[in-house]
């Protein structure tokens, strides 16, 4: 009997957490569906989603570069006069080539052939993402099962009338699923540590607090020289403060720093993030106006960490009661915090440290995701 078949359309590119997410979800539905990842924006085969197995996965500008030799033969025509212009699927992006081969067109022409060909479409993205609208309403023509896990914030009262045709709505928290239509059908499901078991190995904290670490994206909107001003307010010359991740802010932020407690790491792969979470106690996260998780947070829990949050994403609903420290977004508040929890015991810290990794392995765990979206998908059915 043939498995029935899901299309994942997302605007994943090569690095991050909808990457990350988006191969976990199309590995989980494998099990059960024939599953085809599509990505609407400008992933390469160097992606993150390929760390992932049991599935196909390609880009609308691959489907276009590879099935028309007329595109190639221009392309490879247009790269001999113009060096900006590549010969490769990426040259797609370029304006002159956008508009003389009619991108637009041919990518619309996809997603009615793709979609035509699947019994299940399932949408990760914005709401505001491109081809949202002609993706739901292909499907809804066409009479097939839609799932839309929306990723990101969810602006308030952001609403199109398009979305009424969508089955059902996934959701990373309850906070982001209020911002929509209260009749629209959804489920809440958030995120997991994808490198879970290696999480789970990483030894649970008994000394007192002295390194800190944060994971992001460096760009101004991600509020990480918050982070170290705020750190750099300690006054313990033992304390160090890990800075994770790449971005066009990096260099800025480099030259800024003049602490040399701050350590910036660059980016590591999600499966050696791990080798970091051991040399540290506590995990900030930073506020990110567009937040839906993050991501990094759910494997600071998974990895015993404590955890000093933002009141970003989904994070008011992972952490809750006296172990929940939270911080405003300003220099003054988190200082406050990093000072409250250098102050705790040994035994304080060990006792944080268990209760948020049994909170992972309770809430959040692989097993417990994973069985959600089979769930979620099958309920279509």
């Amino acid at each position: 009997m043939l498995k029935p078949r899901v299309l994942i359309l997302s605007p994943i590119g090569d690095v991050g957490g909808r990457e990350l997410e988006v191969g976990f979800i199309a590995s989980v539905l494998s099990s059960k569906y024939n599953v085809k990842v599509l990505s609407t924006g400008n992933y390469t085969h160097n992606s993150q989603v390929k760390a992932f197995k049991g599935f196909s996965v390609t880009s609308l500008k691959y489907k276009i570069f590879d099935s028309s030799l007329f595109v190639r033969v221009f392309i490879k025509l247009i790269s001999h006069f113009k060096k900006s212009i590549s010969y490769d699927a990426s040259s797609l992006s370029a304006p002159l080539i956008k508009k003389i081969l009619n991108v637009q067109k041919r990518k619309i022409k996809i997603l009615n052939k793709e979609i035509l060909k699947t019994d299940i479409v399932f949408i990760s993205a914005q709401l505001s993402s491109n081809y949202i609208k002609d993706i739901i309403l292909i499907a809804k023509i066409n009479k097939k099962s839609i799932v839309f896990r929306t990723t990101g914030n969810i602006t308030e009262n952001i609403d199109f009338s398009y979305l009424k045709y969508v089955d059902v709505f996934i959701h990373h928290s309850l906070r982001n699923a209020q911002k929509l239509n209260r009749n629209y059908r959804y489920n809440i499901i958030d995120q997991c540590a994808f490198n879970e078991e290696n999480f789970l190995k990483v030894p649970a904290l008994n000394s007192k607090v002295n390194n800190f670490m944060t994971v992001s994206r460096i760009e101004k909107n991600k509020n990480i020289d918050v982070v170290i001003n705020s750190f750099c307010k300690s006054e313990d010359i033992n304390d160090k403060l890990y800075v994770v991740g790449n971005g066009p802010d990096l260099e800025d932020l480099k030259a800024k720093t003049k602490d040399k407690r701050v350590i910036f790491t660059g980016f590591i792969q999600n499966n050696e993030l791990q080798e970091i979470y051991k040399n540290c106690q506590c995990f900030i996260v930073s506020y990110y106006q567009l937040e839906a998780g993050p991501l990094t947070a759910i494997e600071a829990m998974a990895a015993g960490k404590i955890l000093i949050s933002s009141k970003t994403g989904a994070m008011t609903e992972r952490l809750t009661g006296k172990y929940a420290f939270w911080h405003d977004n300003t220099v003054k508040l988190l200082s406050e915090k990093i000072k409250e929890i250098k102050m705790f015991s040994k035994d304080e810290v060990a006792e944080i440290s268990k209760f948020n990794r049994e909170r992972y392995v309770s809430e959040y765990s692989i097993e417990i995701i994973s069985k959600k979206y089979l769930d979620a998908v099958s309920s279509l059915n």
